[in-house]
């Protein structure tokens, strides 16, 4: 995934790095799983 800001920095993340530095994400994916 790659994140461009508004002042022009861009960073390229992997879904690894996403995963797990991303508790929102990962609860999104959780309930896409099925699970509650």
């Amino acid at each position: 995934v790659e994140v461009e800001f508004s002042d022009g920095s861009l960073f390229s993340l992997s879904a690894e790095f996403l995963r797990v530095h991303s508790p929102a994400a990962d609860s999104k994916i959780r309930t896409v799983g099925g699970e509650k």
